[in-house]
């Protein structure tokens, strides 16, 4: 329903059950994705930690072949990072309770206060991640205005919380990507097309082939990210048919 109350559950809710208990607020810029985009979003971000966890394996043995590293992919019930999800509640209700665990959710709308992964943030007030800074592998970022001085703080902000700084996208191929030896942070975000350059200029991250469907959304985004993903290479069939 639309009491308010949020669901405490060990299994994470479908995505449809999430947005039809949490009204979008419009007071709030609030505009959830589709329970498809939702689900992609939510495989693509379990995929992003084991990219993860295959860095930081050759990080620690150079030694180690790319073979070896590529035949140990943990399975999909725990993550190999941590994860700060920045005014993206949809997604972070989609994890299952034991990956949340892995993860905080920043927002504002204290609707969600009572979730132990809970934390007020206001993006106009760094203080308010004060105690988080540099404890994240991943930053999962949908602001609720797509200008660039709101940009600029999530940025800042995204920069403060990660433990490394956000990685380099010279190149989109996982080879490539594998020869990493200093940042490792990795970047989610959706925004619209024309916020390409600024991304880059920002964050480093580039447009990936699945755009999001937000059904109540006027215009069409666009998702970036400073890692290769299977998952995002796909076109979402929501948005783009042939």
């Amino acid at each position: 329903g639309s009491d308010g109350q949020v669901k405490q559950t060990d299994q994470c809710e479908t995505a449809q059950l999430w947005t039809d208990s949490n009204p979008e607020k419009g007071s709030m810029n609030q505009y959830w994705y589709s329970q498809y985009t939702i689900d992609a979003y939510k495989d693509a971000i379990i995929e992003s930690m084991h990219f993860f966890k295959k860095q930081k394996q050759n990080q620690r043995d150079v030694i180690q072949t790319k073979d070896d590293v590529d035949n140990k992919s943990p399975p999909c019930t725990t993550l190999d990072g941590r994860i700060a999800f920045l005014s993206t509640p949809s997604l972070y209700f989609a994890l299952p309770r034991n990956i949340r665990d892995q993860c905080i959710l920043f927002d504002i709308d204290k609707k969600w206060a009572n979730d132990k992964g809970f934390v007020y943030f206001d993006f106009n007030d760094e203080s308010t991640v004060s105690e988080w800074h540099n404890k994240f592998d991943m930053a999962v970022i949908d602001p609720p205005f797509i200008t660039q001085c709101v940009w600029k703080k999530y940025a800042s902000i995204s920069k403060l919380l990660l433990a490394s700084k956000p990685r380099r996208f010279s190149d989109t191929s996982k080879e490539n990507a594998d020869d990493m030896s200093i940042s490792t942070g990795m970047i989610l975000a959706t925004t619209v097309v024309e916020n390409k350059e600024m991304m880059d200029r920002l964050l480093d991250c580039r447009p990936t082939n699945f755009r999001p469907s937000i059904p109540n959304l006027v215009y069409q985004y666009n998702t970036y990210s400073n890692f290769p993903c299977e998952r995002l290479a796909q076109a979402n069939p929501e948005v783009d048919r042939d």
